[in-house]
């Protein structure tokens, strides 16, 4: 009689079992360089980078009387500024490296708080529980991503609506890439992969939509990039935001994990 061979373990990320992550990302936003990596030259990522996840965020707050908004990995909070001052009795805290809060400093305010933090190890401190949170592209860079999800879900309320994006791998670098080029991801997905991901860490997903890495405007920079996404890819949209809520609302205690 043949024995059967016990089934793989299903990868905790549900990456493929062939993908290669790397063991360190490249953080230059956390070494000795991260003044002059937040610095003036920062300043047109943090502006329109993700641009439009935080669009897909504003219009979910028009039906909110006085929206509380988390943006994990906030950068220089310039997104967060804009959208918090679309909304008249809005209220938003950004959390980031110590750096980046340094740099975004400048721009809080009575309805803006900046908080510096590990988003490897993400706590909230204590503050106001949030109606929507954005966590725009940060994914991608944590040794321990799924533990920063059930951190997350940890805060939700019931009626929470939560902003996850990060870069399509398929169609970033095509289907039969096992590993991030980019010296500062740790791991990229596929839609499906993710979506088994933030599902096996309590969400559901209310819907996926495909995005630009940025706002197109009228500068050389954005066209460069857009020119090389057209003519290797013949897209544009490579970055893949999930609107995700909590799976079991009733079991919510808004407190972390």
């Amino acid at each position: 009689m043949v024995k059967s061979s016990p089934a793989p373990t299903p990868d905790p990320l549900f990456l493929p079992t062939d993908y290669v992550r790397r063991t360190s990302a490249v953080a230059l936003n956390t070494n000795g360089g991260g003044e002059a990596y937040w610095g003036e030259g920062k300043s047109f990522n943090a502006s329109e980078s993700q641009w439009h996840v935080y669009e897909w965020a504003r219009v979910s707050m028009l039906n909110s009387a006085n929206p509380v908004v988390w943006d994990i990995g906030c950068g220089m909070a310039v997104k967060l500024h804009r959208l918090i001052a679309s909304h008249p009795s809005a209220q938003g805290f950004g959390f980031d490296q110590p750096y980046a809060i340094g740099a975004a400093s400048r721009i809080a305010s009575d309805r803006l708080k900046l908080l510096a933090c590990d988003l490897e190890s993400f706590d909230s401190g204590g503050i106001p529980l949030p109606t929507h949170i954005i966590c725009a592209d940060v994914i991608e860079h944590l040794q321990d991503p799924a533990s920063l999800l059930r951190r997350i879900l940890g805060y939700c309320q019931p009626d929470t609506s939560v902003f996850v994006s990060t870069p399509d791998r398929t169609v970033l670098h095509g289907p039969a890439n096992r590993s991030p080029s980019n010296p500062l991801h740790v791991q990229e997905w596929t839609p499906t992969e993710f979506g088994q991901l933030v599902q096996s860490s309590g969400f559901a997903v209310e819907s996926i939509r495909h995005f630009p890495p940025m706002r197109l405007g009228l500068n050389l920079r954005s066209a460069r990039l857009y020119g090389h996404l057209l003519f290797s890819r013949l897209t544009t949209r490579i970055t893949m935001s999930f609107h995700l809520r909590p799976t079991d609302r009733t079991s919510l205690t808004g407190r972390g994990m």
